[in-house]
């Protein structure tokens, strides 16, 4: 959240119009192969926000909302601090009205040396079931803003050691992912801005690696002059840093934004965000309002009418492709091991797979395949209960797990317990 050029002075309902239909009519993005990520649309954008009229997310807010802006958001917005209970009834609730739920889950009361040493294991283990449970798309942005100097769990609280950050991520994906949790969308998602703007502090810094991403979040701000350091900055100037550096790799999420009034045009600003996401910024698969304070759509009537005509856009009209590959195992006989076991699997389309052997801690012992599927067909692989330097693993619970990823970047997993006994 920082600082900001574009529209001066005030704009009417009428110009609203009128810059609409610009950008309505503008030139189609650039033809580039957008990178594929589980809920990505083949085009466009999904819509969404958090919502708070000043007293917090409630339904009725959300139901007020979506009537503002004249259709149902895509994406509904969630905050959780470390100790709280996802999903719940607010989540059904989403997904009962066609929704996806945004969980931002945020670490408050813990440190990532404890996330990532394994002392929270059970609590995540807890949660990563209950989403599995959920049995429907959930996006997880863990750790938001990490880049930046005001939450316990970012770089300078840390010091100044993001590698710090990185291993709590993993730890919590990897242990998500041996609960079979495969409807966790990952979200990583960094400020627009370093603070403090050092080389260390970098936000590619703090990048887990694209096996433990599925889309990238940016939050950015224009505060314009509400701030005795800010000004006005454009939509691009905010978010143009971390979209060029990921737009080729990973989808885009603008997972937090908003617009002031103070220096400029806020709904010049809001206009200009959905030209921008529309031709120049084609890696924007969502874009996420930050609804509350000065940030509300509704601070002016301009404002309220950008974002209506936003909405109504067929560029933001999109659905996720939520379709991953049907799998079968993987099954393991015997269950019971002292020396070796036999492995079936099958995905029922064609995608890429791996079969893994992860320990109770949800570390990889041993990858046994990773190939690519050209047809549903079902195959076996062995394991000697060696990990991958060949030595014998020791007694215990042991987790095959089951991988595949599709044409379009959605993924599932499967797995099973089997026990190794000397």
């Amino acid at each position: 959240m920082r600082r900001g050029v574009f529209f001066r002075g005030g704009i009417t309902f009428t110009q609203v119009i009128v810059l609409a239909i610009l950008v309505s009519g503008s030139a189609p993005a650039p033809a580039l192969a957008r990178p594929s990520a589980p809920l990505v649309p083949s085009s466009g954008a999904l819509l969404g926000a958090w919502v708070d009229p000043g007293s917090g997310w409630s339904r009725s807010g959300v139901a007020d909302f979506e009537s503002r802006i004249g259709r149902k958001i895509d994406i509904d917005h969630h905050y959780y601090a470390w100790g709280d209970s996802f999903p719940g009834q607010n989540e059904v609730f989403d997904r009962d009205s066609g929704r996806i739920p945004l969980l931002t889950w945020e670490p408050w009361g813990t440190t990532l040396s404890e996330i990532a040493g394994g002392s929270y294991d059970s609590l995540i283990r807890t949660r990563a079931r209950a989403v599995a449970a959920f049995a429907s798309p959930v996006f997880l942005r863990l750790a938001h803003e990490m880049n930046g100097n005001w939450y316990p769990w970012d770089g300078s609280h840390n010091g100044g050691d993001p590698s710090r950050y990185v291993a709590a991520w993993r730890r919590v994906h990897d242990l998500f992912a041996s609960e079979g949790a495969t409807n966790a969308v990952w979200v990583w998602s960094p400020n627009a801005e370093d603070v403090p703007a050092q080389a260390w502090n970098r936000f590619s810094n703090y990048y887990p690696g694209d096996s433990y991403v599925d889309w990238v979040g940016v939050d950015g701000y224009n505060f314009g002059t509400t701030e005795a350091w800010g000004s006005w900055r454009s939509f691009e100037a905010i978010f143009g840093r971390i979209y060029s550096a990921y737009a080729g790799s990973k989808p885009i999420m603008i997972a937090e934004t908003g617009s002031a009034e103070q220096g400029g045009s806020k709904a010049s600003w809001l206009l200009d965000a959905w030209y921008r996401a529309q031709v120049r910024m084609p890696s924007i698969a969502a874009f996420v309002a930050f609804d509350a304070g000065k940030w509300r759509i509704e601070t002016s009537s301009a404002a309220t009418a950008a974002f209506r005509l936003m909405a109504a856009s067929p560029h933001m009209n999109q659905s996720p492709d939520s379709g991953a590959p049907r799998l079968s195992g993987p099954a393991s006989n015997p269950t019971q091991v002292r020396s070796s076991t036999k492995v079936w699997f099958r995905a029922w389309e064609p995608a890429k797979m791996s079969v893994r052997v992860l320990d109770s801690q949800a570390r990889v012992v041993r990858v046994l395949r990773n190939w690519t599927w050209s047809a549903p067909v079902g195959a076996a692989a062995y394991w000697d209960t060696r990990d991958s330097r060949g030595r014998k693993v020791a007694a215990g619970s042991y987790r095959l797990l089951m991988s595949a990823v599709d044409s379009a970047g959605n993924r599932r997993y499967a797995s099973q317990w089997i026990r190794v006994s000397r």
